[in-house]
């Protein structure tokens, strides 16, 4: 059980309550304070202070204090006026001291309960507010993205346009030194050749020179040739440039040198290569070498056959191991491991016969 403080002091004015509470050195790192409405409790085990104050106070205008050994609270009284009595006249009931701490605690709770619900009401419009102002920033970094891009669109646009421009300038010039020297051919042509359907010049000298029909040579030595054509010339065409005539299909005859490796030749390999052709040839004067199902040089070696059937046999592929198996000995008969290769050549014929339907 806890002591029960008696010996505090207490004062009042009008306004304020002061109550001073001795710690009887007691740490006031161990002091636990607990106040609610009229309620309020001090424990600093083993002692326990506890009273249930007259009147209403302030619970936010109020604080408490540790310093020199005292716990000193200052409560503002809700109404200014006097109490002359600091606890209400029914401390001595036990009933009435339990259900004033039940209140006590249950007001407690419901204020934490409002104060984390205003704290999280807060912290949600705070949390508003940023996504709001972050919303602001994203749309005024985007509008002058937008902003960017549509400048960069309006430059290049007049860009094309002085392109434009230039480029139709450029052609009417072009165009009109063409046409003055179109002009300039045409006056020069007329300056020699007139448009007159009668020609005077003597017949012998047409005769003589043979000139064409309608057309006679007077004695200025002008020709004058009757023309329907008009006056202008048109623009010259261009002429065709020849385009060279197909090329000639050829043949090239391709041959490959027999090689009786799959990988490609090399210079550095050539002497384990030949090395290699040597111990073949000389494994098969002592052995069969005429095996007519081979495709591969690897086919013509015991021990490749010898493992092949044994990685067939694994796989279930018992008619392939019996193959495999049978080259291995047809090759060399004599090759170590002929025990193993007969005794799994068997199993696997075994095998098929008894699962055979």
């Amino acid at each position: 059980m806890p002591i029960l403080v008696k010996d505090f002091t207490w004062e009042e004015t009008e306004s304020a309550v002061f109550i001073d509470v001795p710690l009887k050195g007691v740490a006031s790192n161990k002091v636990d304070i607990f106040s609610s409405g009229q309620y309020l409790k001090v424990s600093y085990p083993p002692y326990m202070f506890e009273i249930y104050l007259k009147e209403n106070i302030n619970e936010s205008a109020s604080k408490a204090t540790i310093a020199g050994g005292l716990v000193k609270f200052k409560f503002e009284k809700s109404e200014h006026e006097l109490w002359n009595s600091l606890q209400a006249a029914e401390v001595e009931d036990k009933k009435f001291m339990a259900a004033a701490r039940q209140k006590a605690v249950e007001d407690s709770h419901k204020k934490a309960e409002l104060l984390a619900e205003q704290k999280a009401k807060e912290k949600r419009e705070q949390e508003r507010f940023a996504l709001r102002e972050q919303m602001k920033k994203d749309e005024e970094e985007k509008r002058k993205i937008e902003e960017a891009k549509e400048n960069i669109r309006k430059n290049a646009a007049e860009s094309l346009e002085r392109w434009k421009e230039t480029e139709s300038e450029r052609y009417k010039t072009e165009n009109g030194l063409a046409n003055h020297e179109e002009n300039h051919s045409t006056n020069h042509s007329g300056a020699i050749f007139s448009h007159d359907d009668d020609v005077h010049a003597d017949d012998e000298d047409d005769e003589h020179l043979n000139l064409p029909k309608g057309v006679k040579l007077h004695d200025g030595k002008k020709l004058s040739v009757k023309d329907d054509s008009p006056k202008k010339f048109s623009k010259k065409v261009k002429k065709k440039k020849d385009v060279p005539p197909p090329r000639s299909t050829g043949t090239i005859q391709v041959t490959f040198s027999h090689r009786p490796f799959k990988t490609p030749s090399r210079e550095s390999k050539a002497p384990e290569e030949e090395e290699w052709l040597a111990k073949i040839a000389a494994a098969g004067r002592t052995t069969k070498t005429d095996n007519s199902d081979a495709v591969d040089m690897e086919e013509m070696n015991p021990l490749w056959l010898k493992d092949k059937g044994s990685s067939f046999y694994k796989s279930g592929n018992f008619v392939a191991a019996i193959n495999a198996f049978t080259a291995a000995i047809v090759l060399d008969g004599n090759i170590p491991s002929y025990p193993f290769i007969s005794n799994f050549r068997n199993f696997c014929i075994n095998i098929i016969i008894i699962t055979s339907p």
